[in-house]
């Protein structure tokens, strides 16, 4: 697959970090006839795809790890018996909402 150029790249990133294509192509310092030729290059699609789905999985990565921690908070809370009693019975419920939602 042929390297994208440095305008190519600007525009790539900003498409990540923007809420339109008109904000990334100011973003990158093109224009937006550019911007959307861009979008028409199946090189230039392909390299944004895969860049998202990385984006993607890294921020999956994150999630599960956030996750576990919040499980442990909550297991932590919920057992324990210095807490108050509406403490518990709030990370008791937690637990079993986001059980529950993983079921259905």
């Amino acid at each position: 697959m042929p390297k994208l150029n440095i305008r190519q790249d600007r525009f790539l990133k900003a498409l990540l970090e923007s809420s339109t294509i008109d904000e990334a192509c100011t973003t990158a310092g093109i224009n937006r006839t550019t911007g959307y030729n861009y979008l028409k290059d199946p090189a230039f699609v392909s390299e944004y795809h895969a860049l998202k789905e990385k984006v993607l999985d890294h921020t999956t990565e994150c999630l599960k790890r956030a996750s576990e921690e919040a499980v442990a908070v909550l297991t932590e809370v919920m057992n324990d018996e210095k807490a108050s009693t509406q403490s518990r019975l709030k990370s008791a419920q937690n637990v079993l909402d986001v059980a529950c939602l993983n079921r259905k």
